[in-house]
């Protein structure tokens, strides 16, 4: 099997990182660096799991601020279900611009759409992607995403495959929505979909909805 292509959801693994790793993670001028720690880690992690050929992290570009305008850019993150507005804290804030200028610094490339979001982005590379497997790395599978999934999955099926991989191992949400997509990959049961490294509240809700053994699971 080829190299795979590696696409990132920037936003999404930098908030995680900044949550996930302890702000007294600083730079030698007291500036606090977790978020570009943990991400940086992350990036590396599935690097050395994956050995991308290519390697994509996506990222928002203006779609919040054009959205509303009212709200200052580094300040607002993404608007919920409920209309409800999420704030990005100053201190992650302050990271994300030397998140980027180390992804300029080693190589790795950047993309984004104005209007759009990084989902967005991470679906139509993954739908146009024709030659080699896709690997696509986000923290959610639910109603804004699992759209984006069927794309990924109908452009994988038209170039003729009877096997799909799905790596679980960073995802920390999944709703009905997402079961749906992962349960119509099967097709009519003649495909074999592979959860690899689902956690363990993902294992409880197949087992809960009596789909824990409609796929494989790989831990």
């Amino acid at each position: 099997m080829s190299a795979p292509v590696l696409l990132l959801d920037g936003a999404s693994l930098w908030f995680r990182s900044f949550f996930g790793v302890p702000t007294s993670i600083t730079a030698p001028d007291g500036r606090p660096v977790n978020a570009v720690r943990g991400f940086l880690d992350t990036v590396a992690t599935l690097v050395g799991a994956h050995r991308p050929d290519r390697l994509v992290v996506c990222r928002d570009l203006d779609w919040r601020v054009a959205r509303v305008p009212s709200y200052k850019a580094h300040r607002v993150a993404a608007a919920g279900p409920d209309g409800d507005v999420e704030q990005v804290p100053d201190e992650l804030t302050a990271q994300v611009p030397m998140i980027l200028d180390l992804l300029a610094a080693f190589g790795i490339a950047t993309a984004g759409a104005a209007g759009f979001e990084a989902d967005d982005v991470l679906g139509t590379l993954a739908a146009a992607e024709r030659r080699d497997p896709v690997i696509v790395v986000s923290g959610d599978l639910d109603a804004q995403t699992s759209g984006r999934l069927d794309d990924v999955i109908a452009g994988r099926l038209d170039i003729g495959v009877d096997e799909l991989v799905f790596d679980m191992g960073g995802l920390e949400f999944i709703d009905s929505s997402g079961l749906r997509s992962l349960v119509l990959a099967r097709g009519d049961g003649d495909r074999r979909v592979v959860l690899r490294s689902p956690s363990a509240s993902v294992v409880r809700l197949l087992d809960i909805t009596g789909l824990l053994d409609v796929f494989t699971i790989e831990h």
